[in-house]
């Protein structure tokens, strides 16, 4: 997954990722904008995920493959947004390259 700020949404996967992550699609289609302005047609799903070690249901919003186009091996499964980070912390260290989302708790009581 990748972390994506400017998305407001919980989740956003491509359609090969239902099966996997067991989404039911609602029948609710919407045009969205992308950051890019391009506008394109997606269906709204539902999904249980374990989050923070807890079960939580999530919206998930499904943009369809690419005719004749392979996935990259390693190419990420899709885009956690703001809707599901609120209100866990999230750390960008740009040197280690690494990212950290955790409780927005702090040992000491000011989190």
């Amino acid at each position: 997954m990748i972390v994506d700020t400017g998305f407001n949404g919980q989740l956003l996967i491509n359609d090969t990722e239902i099966p996997r992550l067991r989404c039911e699609i609602t029948g609710i289609d919407l045009s969205v904008e992308f950051a890019n302005r391009e506008r394109r047609m997606l269906s709204l799903a539902r999904s249980r995920i374990v989050w923070f070690g807890e079960p939580q249901d999530v919206h998930v919003w499904v943009t369809t493959t690419e005719p004749g186009r392979t996935a990259l091996s390693d190419e990420p499964v899709g885009l956690l947004g703001t809707a599901l980070l609120n209100p866990h912390r999230l750390m960008v260290d740009f040197a280690a390259r690494r990212v950290v989302i955790s409780n927005n708790e702090q040992p000491d009581g000011q989190g």
